[in-house]
């Protein structure tokens, strides 16, 4: 019983440590997602005004 407590809480924060880690990742990843959405959707918009 003891062992099974300490696996799940071992599984627990190993799983928590993963999700801060894809947390932060994510983050980061969104914030070069808009910049790079932001070069490649505003030119676009600017072309299909121009036309």
């Amino acid at each position: 019983m003891t062992h099974h407590s300490f696996d799940r809480d071992r599984v627990f924060n190993k799983s928590l440590t993963f999700y801060i880690f894809f947390e932060k990742l994510f983050s980061r990843l969104s914030v070069m997602g808009v910049f790079l959405h932001a070069n490649s959707f505003f030119p676009s918009l600017f072309l299909v005004f121009d036309i």
